[in-house]
């Protein structure tokens, strides 16, 4: 046995030295490869997430399946080759201070120094990657220097990635084996392209509790305010065109000469019109302007009034849709290429909505008291009513808006049709008026053989019950009395005349019997 251990172990001294020059061929092999491979990993964070724990980690060169974020594709990166540059400041100062100071000018020219060359651009695609290969590792016998930046990214990513600069050569590890098949995770934090809601002072005004939910209610034709907020992007200087379109459902109508931008002067910084719809508006950004230039990154506050119109559907919440589009015109000379001139790019957040808005009504039936007979021609006015039933203000209904005065002169009048049927719609619901008010109807004409109303009619309005109920309102006929000039008055004062003479004979027979 100890004559076989000693034969092992002379073969293992033979043929450790033979692995050992293995092992320095790959070595030397690895340090000799004259390209890399560069994946840069995109990764998008929600708004303030990239800066908790446990990130941002810290960059290896070797894939991170840890690293975190969501892939984010359709973002270009370009590649630089800065080496000269880099070679001649850190002859002065250390890398570190090198590669700080050429990041920093990257930072301050937007993209790329001047210094710097251009050698590549490539779009993030897949699991968000951008793969740049066969990069050298040297340029003239030296080892190059290369700055990554970005340079186009979604329209919701609001600042973009930090230049990298990576030197060659860029080992493993803690080893001296250069990684020729580099990782790097470049991070961006996204934010909603658009956010959307009543102002604090329309919910205010038009908020209602019922059962416990939270509604919105208005009177047809009174206005109430919105607000957007738009995130304009990183890059918004290099866009050709930003548009916030803004489009209500039927029934709903922006009040297109309202639309401000705070801080922007519009005509000038920004341009609006009305949409295809003619309901909503389209908002265009100048993004050239320095104004808007300066919003890069940040986002523009959007304020407009809107009211609901004639054909608002009662008791349906009415809404409006806000969208983004963004791009870049091609050149002259470039048809069938995308981006053309007009064409925004993909979407990057679906549209938003604002909360929803109703409003009210009640519907009428003029009946006969007795059979239930429908009647045509009764004409009402609409009023508001006080604690003690005495009005209080009177409707007049123009172009689908109602003013309410004291006076009744100009009140509109709503008559019953063929079937008895009327109605009022755009209203508040009774939830909503002052303690004490109501709403009711005052009849001024009643149908023909029929006495007018002498008392208000008084009627809540409530959500969800204008297609359900419908109140009665009962009209008692007059007295059927002959025409003036008829005939038939001839017959009543002959017998009127007959019964008064025998009234007077009895009289005078009685008075002499009296006498006597």
């Amino acid at each position: 046995m100890n004559k076989k251990l000693g034969k092992l172990l002379s073969l293992l001294v033979l043929i450790f030295p033979l692995l050992a020059s293995l092992t320095s061929v790959t070595e030397v092999s690895a340090a000799e490869a004259d390209a890399v491979s560069v994946n840069l990993h995109k990764r998008v964070f929600e708004k303030g997430a990239s800066g908790e724990n446990p990130y941002p980690k810290q960059n290896t060169g070797e894939e991170m399946a840890d690293f975190g974020g969501t892939p984010l594709n359709d973002v270009t990166f370009e590649v630089y080759d800065v080496s000269a540059k880099f070679i001649e400041l850190s002859g002065a100062n250390s890398a570190e201070d090198a590669t700080t100071k050429i990041v920093a000018d990257a930072k301050a020219s937007n993209y790329a120094p001047d210094y710097a060359t251009k050698l590549d651009s490539q779009k993030t695609a897949g699991e968000g990657v951008a793969t740049f290969a066969n990069l050298p590792i040297k340029k003239d016998g030296k080892f190059a220097t290369y700055l990554f930046v970005e340079t186009n990214s979604p329209a919701n990513i609001k600042e973009k990635a930090a230049p990298i600069v990576l030197t060659m050569p860029v080992y493993k590890g803690d080893t001296n084996v250069i990684n020729t098949n580099i990782h790097v995770y470049p991070k961006n934090e996204k934010e909603a392209m658009l956010e959307k809601d009543l102002t604090e002072e329309a919910k205010k005004k038009l908020a209602l509790t019922i059962n416990g939910d939270t509604i919105y209610n208005v009177e047809k034709g009174v206005p109430f305010a919105y607000g957007i907020s738009a995130l304009l992007p990183w890059n918004i200087a290099d866009k050709d065109f930003y548009r916030v379109i803004d489009t209500p459902n039927e029934g709903m109508k922006v009040l297109v000469d309202t639309v401000v931008v705070e801080g922007l002067e519009k005509d000038k910084d920004f341009t609006i019109k009305a949409d295809t719809t003619g309901r909503g508006f389209i908002l265009e950004f100048n993004t050239k302007s320095d104004k808007v230039k300066a919003l890069a990154g940040k986002r523009a506050k959007i304020s407009y009034d809107a009211v609901l119109t004639e054909d608002a559907k009662i008791d349906t919440g009415l809404n409006n849709e806000a969208k983004v589009e963004i791009g870049t015109n091609v050149k002259p000379g470039e048809p069938g290429t995308p981006g053309e001139p007009g064409e925004p790019e993909k979407p990057t957040d679906p549209p938003v909505v604002g909360p929803k808005v109703y409003t009210g009504g009640k519907k009428f039936k003029k009946v006969d008291d007795k059979t239930s007979a429908e009647l045509a021609g009764a004409k009402f006015n609409l009023v508001k009513l006080d604690a003690e039933g005495n009005i209080t203000s009177y409707a007049t209904y123009t172009n689908g808006k109602y003013t309410w005065n004291a006076e009744k002169d100009a009140a509109t009048a709503f008559e019953s049709d063929a079937k008895g049927e009327f109605q009022v719609t755009g209203l508040e619901y009774s939830e909503k008026l002052p303690a004490g008010t109501s709403y009711a109807v005052v009849e001024i004409e009643a149908p023909t053989g029929y006495a007018v109303l002498d008392k208000p009619v008084k009627f809540d309005v409530i959500k969800d019950q204008f297609d359900t109920e419908v109140l009665s309102v009962k009209n008692i006929k007059k007295g059927l009395l002959p025409s003036t000039g008829g005939n038939g008055i001839y017959a009543f004062l002959a017998v009127g005349t007959v019964l008064m003479a025998g009234a007077f004979v009895w009289f005078r027979r009685t008075r002499v019997s009296a006498e006597v």
